[in-house]
């Protein structure tokens, strides 16, 4: 089953080796070249994954800074009610 989600529904042969930032769609190097060659980010998808993991973790960080703003706001709001 695991082999047949990574294999392409068009070059059958070929594994999923890419990944298409731009249309956010995992594609074999045929494809790659054939259908996304004018495609601003098209990478590995073992470097994609760790670009995406690294945004994760900085939006992590940017949503706790947020809560922490709003619960300080939170607390303001409550000492002048």
């Amino acid at each position: 089953m695991e082999d047949f989600l990574l294999k392409c529904d068009v070059h059958k042969d070929k594994k999923l080796k890419m990944f298409c930032q731009d249309h956010s769609q995992l594609c074999c190097t045929d494809c790659a070249f054939l259908n996304h060659s004018k495609c601003t980010d098209v990478a590995l998808i073992t470097d994609s994954v760790k670009t995406m993991s690294v945004d994760m973790q900085q939006l992590s960080n940017s949503l706790e800074t947020i809560l922490d703003e709003l619960n300080k706001l939170k607390k303001c709001t409550r000492v002048y009610n």
